[in-house]
């Protein structure tokens, strides 16, 4: 069974001491602005918040919106991950899987190499942060596909880096807070 980790993705967030500044600070936060929290937990079927009830992922649910997604092809993490940030499939983002050669920038892109992961040339397409950055909407990012990079030389104003050690509590905690 694959390793349950939570990605979030904020948008208009206050910042903590957690969080990593990236950007200029052009701009100060306008409260009037709505908060957009997107959480994607990888290995998490559709139905599993309703066959198992967990508390806080109910909540949630019953509160705010949800969404089913169907996977794109491959379905890997990597690549459905920054298809859902970026609304494009893998043949247009560049993403094609969790490891892959590429034979025009004669690299692998591999999990094990995080200088390749965080490498831009990878990483095609607007993601959801460059956009928001671009609109003066503040972004931040929690373990999110892509988003340790400078994609398009923009990267959310704040984020944390990805860190396999944190248990998922924490994780969850770190954003919470």
């Amino acid at each position: 069974m694959k390793q349950l980790f939570l990605a979030l993705f904020l948008l208009s967030c206050a910042s903590e001491p957690i969080y990593r500044k990236t950007n200029s600070s052009r701009l100060t936060k306008n409260t009037d602005l709505p908060t957009i929290v997107l959480i994607s937990i990888d290995g998490y079927r559709f139905d599993y918040t309703q066959i198992y009830a967990p508390p806080f992922l109910s909540k949630i649910h019953h509160q705010g919106a949800r969404a089913e997604l169907k996977p794109i092809f491959p379905s890997d993490t990597f690549p459905n991950h920054y298809s859902i940030i970026t609304g494009l499939y893998s043949e247009n983002h560049g993403i094609i899987g969790n490891q892959f050669y590429d034979p025009s920038l004669e690299r692998f892109f591999s999990l094990k190499h995080r200088e390749e992961v965080d490498s831009p040339e990878w990483y095609l397409g607007e993601p959801l942060w460059v956009t928001a950055e671009r609109q003066g909407v503040i972004a931040a990012c929690h373990f999110w596909v892509g988003c340790e990079s400078k994609v398009m030389g923009l990267s959310p104003r704040y984020l944390v880096p990805f860190n396999p050690r944190k248990p998922n509590i924490e994780r969850s905690k770190t954003v919470i807070e």
